[in-house]
């Protein structure tokens, strides 16, 4: 069931060192072959909140210069974590801000991970997808297209764009325009442009 997908996939990413928050419970109910329902409940996760509802005030706030490199240390930082969870083998499928928690003693958290898998087949093009979601929701007001740049750089652990570097950089664009063609055309607000 979706429930014990979620409550597995957390309990293996925590194995891993990914921080999740901890299931207190999970049930399911099955009709015949098929899944009824199921939930899972975790506990809140301390002293933090989604990046899509609050970031850190160095990026909310008027810029200076130890703002700029609180902001270079942040991104550095999500860059290692993304990096981390991929290195596990799983895939998000809904790697949003949304889903991505911050606490205040600079810890990431994943949550919603229900959908969360390990592919046999298309791992790139999976991953390709999380990078995507990432970007979209990426608010255009506070992050500039060189942090976007650092936090891929960091993720690759590049220096330098390679060949090879801008053919996935484009695969992952042309993910992003599609999804905010499709929130345009459902009159829905694009998070990266605003």
């Amino acid at each position: 069931s979706c429930g014990m997908i979620e409550f597995d996939s957390a309990r293996q990413l925590t194995a891993f060192g990914i921080n999740t928050p901890r299931t207190i419970c999970c049930g399911e109910q099955w009709g015949g072959f098929f899944e009824k329902r199921s939930f899972s409940i975790t506990e809140k996760i301390p002293d933090a909140e989604s990046l899509e509802r609050k970031l850190p005030d160095f990026f909310t706030k008027q810029t200076n210069g130890r703002h700029l490199k609180l902001r270079k240390e942040f991104i550095t930082s999500l860059a290692d974590f993304v990096k981390k969870f991929h290195e596990t083998g799983y895939r998000h499928r809904d790697l949003y801000f949304s889903h991505v928690f911050h606490s205040d003693n600079g810890k990431f958290y994943l949550i919603d991970l229900a959908r969360a898998f390990k592919p046999m087949i298309l791992r790139r093009r999976f991953q390709i997808k999380d990078i995507a979601q990432l970007y979209y929701t990426t608010p255009g007001r506070y992050f500039t297209n060189t942090d976007r740049l650092r936090f891929y750089l960091r993720y690759e652990g590049h220096n330098r764009l390679s060949n090879k570097d801008k053919a996935y950089i484009r695969k992952v664009l042309r993910k992003v325009r599609r999804m905010a063609r499709h929130d345009r055309k459902h009159g829905r607000e694009v998070p990266f442009e605003s």
